[in-house]
């Protein structure tokens, strides 16, 4: 029996409650046949939130109804780095292909997803839009420049003069290991550095167990997430993104808009709104010397990192879309992917 869920005026949310990942698919075709079956719904348009198993739904739906096919694509997932992470992600590869070259449009997070999709040279719609994940600027125009939380994490651990701050699912592409090497490569030069890591995910546990194995347990503290990440991007002296690969990297953007300076490897939105050595730092992918040694410089010259902590925020806070801009970019998205009507199947030519 499916269970609908009003979540706005006039949409509806129906969740496929799919014993496993590998149902998703079949799951969600069957509510949308219901939904035809029963209450005679066909779209007009069917938009996916990316181009794998979403996408494919989306695909399949597209064929069977003939509506407008939007796929979004939130990650750089023809970055190698991304192939190389599993054999299902190079099979994610394969139907992305086929989901893209049939979409009306596409919308993608970042520049650095369009340089990727134009050198892949797959045959796509002309139709690819770049609308950026939407950020409530006003939430840390708000907080102030510190606040009572901040302050009070400082105390909590007072042992840390200078605070290096994780924020991030515990999963493989965010590569949290990366970031303990660099701890570990800086902690015996410089005292009272200590990394703070917010999250959860499948590789606390392994994580935890290299804290120990590497001897870092005295410089380490695990906090579970919180939606008050502000504050942690307040109280600490550099924020360090260790991604293999990103489509965009919201934490990088609230760090900025937090006065938090970043170090970062060159993924996401790092190619769009940091230049190394101005208002920030940036690292190829993997490249741990290269963090280390940016690390290290901003706990040898705090100064540089209230430079570029102003510069990034001043230069993000001024590009990016209020709510209403977003939704109107979002509105003139769907509409102009309908003008293009049905993109013809080239897998069936």
């Amino acid at each position: 029996h499916l269970q609908d869920t009003q979540i706005g005026t006039n949409v509806w949310a129906y969740p496929t409650n799919s014993v496993s990942r590998w149902a998703y698919v079949r799951d969600a075709l069957a509510i949308a046949m219901w939904l035809k079956d029963t209450k005679n719904f066909i779209p007009n348009l069917i938009t996916c939130q990316d181009p794998f198993e979403t996408g494919w739904v989306g695909y399949r739906l597209w064929k069977k109804f003939g509506s407008c096919l939007q796929i979004q694509i939130h990650t750089d997932f023809l970055s190698k780095e991304f192939r190389k992470r599993s054999l299902f992600n190079k099979v994610r590869v394969i139907m992305a292909k086929r989901t893209l070259m049939a979409a009306s449009c596409i919308r993608i997070v970042s520049k650095r997803i369009q340089t990727s999709l134009t050198e892949s040279k797959w045959t796509l719609t002309r139709n690819i839009v770049l609308i950026p994940i939407l950020v409530n600027k006003e939430l840390f125009v708000r907080s102030g420049a510190i606040d009572a939380v901040s302050l009070e994490l400082r105390r909590k651990y007072k042992q840390f003069s200078f605070i290096i701050l994780i924020a991030a699912r515990f999963t493989k592409e965010k590569n949290i290991p990366l970031a303990l090497r660099v701890l570990r490569n800086i902690a015996e030069e410089f005292s009272g550095v200590g990394m703070i890591i917010v999250g959860d995910g499948p590789e606390k546990g392994r994580l935890q167990g290299l804290v120990k194995r590497w001897g870092l347990s005295k410089y380490v503290v695990f906090e579970p997430w919180t939606e008050n990440i502000i504050s942690y991007y307040k109280a600490a002296n550099v924020f360090l993104l260790t991604s293999l690969y990103e489509g965009y990297s919201l934490v990088l953007i609230e760090a900025a808009l937090a006065s938090c300076p970043v170090v970062a490897t060159a993924v996401g939105i790092t190619d769009t709104y940091m230049e190394d050595g101005v208002n920030g730092f940036v690292c190829p992918v993997n490249d741990v010397r290269c963090l280390s040694k940016k690390v290290a410089r901003l706990i040898a010259e705090p100064n540089l990192g209230h430079v570029f902590a102003s510069r990034a925020r001043e230069q993000i806070s001024e590009s990016l879309h209020d709510k209403d801009t977003y939704l109107k970019l979002y509105s003139q998205s769907w509409q102009t992917c309908c003008e293009v009507g049905k993109v013809k199947d080239v897998w069936e030519e």
